[in-house]
């Protein structure tokens, strides 16, 4: 029987501003319930190039694990991130202290006697989110794709994450982006060097996190009654901006991945990427695709995918419209300022729940077809269901 209210990375983190009312984030309305958990992973075969230190790289990862609703006797809410990564996400976004410290996420805490999971049998995906981003900034679209039974693992990558909070350690403050942007003229120069050797770093994440969740040992830290390891051999992938990077270039070097969604993300490090036959879906902007002038690394990859491939443009969408942001302006009815705004799109502010369940269904529709080869006209003419979204012609 599973007993959790808390993973101990959130102990120590559940503190809200008394002065901000607390915001329930519905549940979908999927079929199953959610366990969630959070795990720090080390890799002793690798020292991370960026802690200054010179340690093991480590990651820090969060399991979303869907179980039929009858096994679930208890649902309890928790912080839908920490304290030090919701400051950042305030100031960001210019909400008020305490906003995204309000938000708090439904999951199971008590399963009854007789369940037990089995990993095995339940199809495996992974999350990356953007660069200066966070896993937990993406919280509520993991755990609506988990509702519809896949278990999503969600990675934080320590040093370009914007915050990176392990369990009993101080925060770790994003570095890598001081690497990448020169500002010294006045104009941010990007180093496409090193956003490139980032992504192969990640890459190499992704490809830990594969080997973990094919060992019970490390299943059983998230899981502690689960009987099996999970099926690695066969994962989808799916990020944002430098997340839909990772997950680009992982499909190219991973044989157990089976297909990878990008959403909105320039594709850095994949000059010398092999070709692929496995499905593969960008999500762009209308200001953003691959037949874009000034987006080459779109086009460049695009010509590179062999197998089944779909472009969606989102009308009326900025970058950060993937985020869950969008979502949680909407429910804590924040109307962000014009130059925050712009990063979200019209879409993303006024209608950001419908954008968000826009969203989602597209990425269960690709995830559908990656494991079940289940069609869906979301895939072929995702105008006639939602007229914001068009299929890019090559």
């Amino acid at each position: 029987m599973w007993t959790h209210l808390f993973t101990p990375s959130l102990v120590m983190l559940v503190l809200l501003d008394k002065a901000t009312a607390q915001i329930q984030i519905p549940p979908s309305n999927g079929s199953y319930s959610i366990l969630y958990s959070t795990a720090k992973l080390t890799d002793k075969t690798r020292i991370d190039p960026f802690d200054p230190n010179h340690g093991n790289r480590s990651i820090m990862v969060s399991l979303s694990y869907p179980i039929p609703k009858d096994a679930c006797t208890q649902h309890c809410s928790i912080p839908y991130m920490p304290a030090s990564t919701a400051s950042f996400f305030d100031q960001l976004f210019g909400m008020p202290n305490g906003t995204a410290s309000s938000f708090l996420l439904e999951t199971c805490c008590e399963t009854n006697q007789d369940y037990t999971p089995n990993p095995q049998e339940t199809p495996f995906v992974i999350f990356s989110p953007g660069l200066q981003s966070s896993r937990l900034a993406h919280n509520a679209q993991i755990q609506t794709l988990a509702a519809s039974g896949y278990a999503v693992l969600s990675i934080d990558h320590p040093w370009d994450a914007a915050v990176l909070e392990f369990p009993n350690e101080p925060p770790i403050v994003g570095t890598l982006i001081n690497d990448i942007a020169d500002n010294s003229t006045g104009t941010p120069i990007l180093n496409w060097d090193v956003l490139a050797s980032g992504v192969q770093i990640r890459a190499a994440d992704v490809e830990f996190a594969l080997d973990e969740f094919n060992k019970l040992s490390t299943v059983q830290l998230l899981l502690p009654d689960a009987t099996s390891s999970f099926n690695t051999t066969r994962t989808a992938i799916f990020g944002h901006s430098y997340g839909g990077a990772t997950s680009m270039l992982s499909l190219t070097q991973d044989s157990r991945l089976i297909g990878a969604l990008n959403m909105d993300g320039a594709l850095y490090g994949m000059n010398d990427s092999r070709p692929t036959s496995s499905p593969a879906v960008f999500l762009g902007t209308s200001s953003h695709n691959h037949t874009s002038t000034d987006e080459v690394t779109w086009s460049d990859v695009w010509s590179r995918l062999n197998g089944y491939k779909r472009e969606f443009s989102l009308q009326k969408a900025a970058h950060s419209f993937y985020m869950d942001f969008p979502l949680l302006f909407e429910l804590a009815g924040f109307v962000p300022v014009p130059a925050v705004a712009a990063q979200f799109g019209e879409l993303g502010v006024e209608r950001g729940k419908y954008g968000f369940g826009v969203v989602m269904e597209l990425v269960e529709a690709f995830v559908d077809f990656v494991f079940w080869g289940k069609e869906s006209v979301l895939l072929e003419d995702p105008e006639s269901v939602f007229p914001e979204v068009l299929k890019v012609e090559d």
